[in-house]
């Protein structure tokens, strides 16, 4: 899992992956990502495969360009996996609060 916040100036927060991650047979990115700015795949020519989930309050910039290629595979890969989600950490989720009235 993967959190990105901004600093007190309100900089940084951004997710920014290396354009030489990418290829193979296999997930290149897995897990849960979340950034306050902007998620960059990077400019390259390889398939980068993303197994889990991704939230960017800044945008998602797609980069990547696989040429001839294109028109037949995806540049980019985003597969859902419902067991990232159901092994989050509960202790970061909703946490269940009692209501008390007291009398003055």
């Amino acid at each position: 899992m993967v959190l990105v916040g901004k600093n007190g100036a309100g900089t940084y927060g951004n997710i920014n992956v290396n354009p030489s991650v990418g290829g193979g047979a296999s997930a290149n990115l897995e897990g849960i990502y979340e950034a306050d700015g902007a998620f960059s795949d990077g400019i390259g020519s390889t398939q980068l495969w993303l197994r889990g989930s991704l939230i960017a309050y800044g945008g998602v910039n797609l980069q990547r360009n696989l040429g001839s290629t294109n028109s037949t595979t995806p540049a980019e890969l985003f597969e859902f996996a419902p067991d990232q989600t159901l092994m989050y950490p509960s202790v970061l989720g909703t946490r269940d609060l009692n209501w008390k009235e007291v009398a003055p």
